[in-house]
């Protein structure tokens, strides 16, 4: 026989075309609770496996061969045990746990960009097709999908971002904060507990707010923290204001639709307010990395038919577009993203 010869990018292109079955083992590793059980009741056979999970011993075979081939499980023997990727990932107890990441994968991303061709010949998201609803976005779907908008919202919770965000905004001088998008209020508790002079109000859907202000009261920060309902895309921003924070909001939205919003913020804003946009950014040129730039599908294709991974230079020129007097951009930050400040 002869051998095949390895082409340069070959193994790439096989990772490529066989993404979704990878994807599809290491969720059903996470569905069927593979890692927790491995983790709660150590090496375990395939009969204890299929046992242990519900499942028959066929398609135990099946799910624990791919996991040991893509190295997330080891062999011992008979037995099977975690992989050192999982106690740090896989498990929902781990501080750098990416499960609820992986479910919004599993059950919002993948069926909504089953059809992207599609959408780039269509030009709007045909991916929200999969979710029946009123409303153009995503968003508004699950606002009417309470399951859905939890793994939604669980998910942003998860973002590693999260973690540097409120040591990296320069607040000095803030007195209110408006947390535009905010969500749950994950950001906006960092951020108030990093600054305790400083008041915090989330803007985003009646939905969203509901969820945010349990939140809120189950850390103790209800006199601090305030939910402010509307949709920032046209309703008046919060009152009293002098900062408005735009994290992971931008991707969302064309360079138009932005530029609108940074406007209306900049006429509810004081003089010497300032605007901070934070997000994932690529290359100037676009050119990577695929982990940035790869969202771009996500937003185009199923969340708003609109959003795009704008670069931080991009940011720059949206902000003095809509009026900001000066603009600061501070790049290179953890996991691909940039801050950029507008100062009205």
């Amino acid at each position: 026989m002869i051998p095949e010869k390895q082409i340069p990018g070959q193994e790439l292109l096989r990772l490529v075309m066989f993404g979704h079955t990878h994807f599809q083992s290491l969720w059903a590793g996470i569905d069927l609770g593979v890692f927790e059980i491995l983790h709660a009741r150590g090496p375990q056979t395939l009969p204890e496996i299929a046992a242990a999970t519900g499942i028959a011993l066929q398609p135990a075979r099946i799910v624990m061969s791919n996991l040991v081939a893509l190295g997330f499980v080891e062999r011992r023997g008979e037995a099977h045990a975690n992989g050192e990727l999982v106690g740090r990932f896989l498990l929902a107890s781990s501080e750098d746990s990416i499960v609820d990441v992986m479910r919004w994968q599993a059950l919002i991303v993948y069926p909504g960009i089953e059809e992207y061709t599609r959408s780039l010949r269509e030009n709007r998201n045909v991916g929200l097709e999969r979710f029946p609803g009123q409303g153009a976005t995503l968003y508004e779907r699950l606002a009417a999908r309470p399951e859905l908008e939890k793994v939604f919202q669980d998910a942003m919770a998860r973002m590693p971002s999260n973690r540097f965000l409120a040591s990296t905004l320069p607040l000095e001088g803030r007195t209110h904060l408006c947390d535009c998008g905010g969500g749950a209020g994950r950001n906006a508790i960092a951020v108030a507990r990093a600054h305790p002079a400083l008041k915090v109000t989330i803007f985003d859907h009646p939905s969203v707010c509901e969820k945010a202000r349990e939140n809120i009261a189950r850390e103790g920060l209800a006199d601090r923290i305030s939910a402010y309902e509307g949709d920032f895309l046209r309703d008046p921003f919060p009152p009293g204001i002098d900062g408005v924070l735009y994290s992971h909001i931008a991707s969302i939205w064309s360079h138009e639709t932005n530029v609108g919003v940074f406007r209306r913020a900049a006429a509810a804003l004081p003089e010497g307010g300032r605007f901070y946009v934070f997000n994932m950014v690529p290359a100037d040129d676009h050119g990577g990395p695929l982990s940035v730039t790869c969202g771009s599908m996500y937003f185009h294709a199923l969340a708003t038919g609109e959003g795009f991974m704008h670069s931080k230079l991009e940011y720059a020129e949206m902000l003095r577009e809509a009026g900001f007097a000066s603009v600061e951009i501070r790049g290179d930050l953890p996991v691909s993203h940039a801050l950029v400040i507008g100062m009205r």
